[in-house]
């Protein structure tokens, strides 16, 4: 537990309190800034002199991070990461040397990351496709920006994200970059979608439950299951698979797409992807009740997947 009389130097609390009042970066760029947090602890006098007060001194601004920006998944797991890393230093100076080694490797290797991701959504971003982003995400910017300098011509529509305009910055951003940039209130998303070729989001944590940010993929998968049930199913099938493909891991997402696959009429894709999304974790009982999948109901490989136990578990 970080003790009460931890007193953080002036520099690294004025870092994280900078972290704290950031409310248009993406969690990228957050992430890059709490990264270099733990290069200013050498400025606090008592970190290289006494190792149990360097790891706390480590332990605490860990803390103040995670406190600056809860919602952001990778401050928890860079902050995890670098005191696991600390504990493995013998002296105060060492602690201090390789809390700062590691944020800097952890951000490094999340920026790795954050590039692949990029790439993926570049494979996706065709020539003259229009698409929809909500609020403002580094990644997505990136991947926009990216596809612009490849000489593709995209039309994007961007909505403001109110209250504070996120989506504003980045339309400006992308503007000036001579795209072309239509801005939107939230309320004309749902038509907006219908017009978009596909939907880009961001996420500052994702869950077995489904993701956290502004507005989430699930926006994209509900609309795609409400087209597939009015017919549209190619434009289901179109907003399906891109939002499965950006969230590949969201059980939620995946399953949603086996809806549209199963209103479709593609039973055998919708058991494939329904195996999958049971696998990431999708309840088993949810899906064998779900009226959407009745025309999966007298398949056998159904009734095998949506009534055999969890694993670990038995009948």
């Amino acid at each position: 537990m970080v003790q009460e009389n931890i007193q953080l130097a002036r520099p690294v609390l004025a870092a994280i309190r900078r972290i704290a009042d950031d409310r248009q970066s993406g969690a990228a760029e957050i992430l890059k800034a709490a990264a270099n947090v733990f290069a200013l602890l050498m400025t606090a006098p008592e970190a290289a002199t006494a190792i149990d007060s360097a790891r706390r001194i480590v332990l605490a601004t860990g803390v103040k991070l995670v406190e600056a920006q809860p919602e952001m998944a990778p401050l928890i797991n860079l902050a995890s990461h670098v005191v696991a890393h600390t504990k493995r230093a013998a002296q105060a100076d060492e602690v201090i040397t390789t809390a700062e080694e590691s944020a800097r490797d952890f951000f490094q290797h999340a920026d790795v990351a954050a590039q692949a991701t990029t790439a993926h959504a570049l494979e996706l971003i065709g020539d003259g496709a229009t698409v929809l982003t909500h609020s403002r995400s580094s990644t997505v910017l990136a991947a926009l920006l990216s596809a612009h300098r490849a000489g593709r011509y995209l039309h994007v529509m961007a909505t403001e994200s109110r209250p504070l305009f996120e989506g504003r910055a980045l339309a400006e951003t992308l503007a000036g970059e001579g795209m072309r940039i239509t801005l939107i209130a939230e309320a004309a998303a749902a038509l907006a979608v219908k017009r978009a070729d596909f939907v880009l989001f961001g996420a500052d944590r994702v869950t077995p439950d489904g993701l956290v940010n502004k507005i989430g993929t699930h926006m994209i998968a509900l609309a795609a299951v409400c087209e597939a049930k009015l017919g549209r199913a190619g434009q289901a099938r179109q907003h399906a698979v891109e939002a499965a493909a950006l969230k590949r891991d969201d059980s939620d997402v995946v399953y949603k797409l086996a809806v549209v696959q199963a209103l479709a009429g593609d039973g055998d894709a919708a058991m494939t992807t329904l195996t999958r999304a049971i696998g990431l974790g999708y309840p088993r009982p949810f899906a064998r009740g779900d009226w959407d999948l009745a025309s999966l109901a007298a398949r056998d490989d159904f009734k095998t997947l949506t009534t055999m136990p969890a694993p670990g578990t038995s009948k």
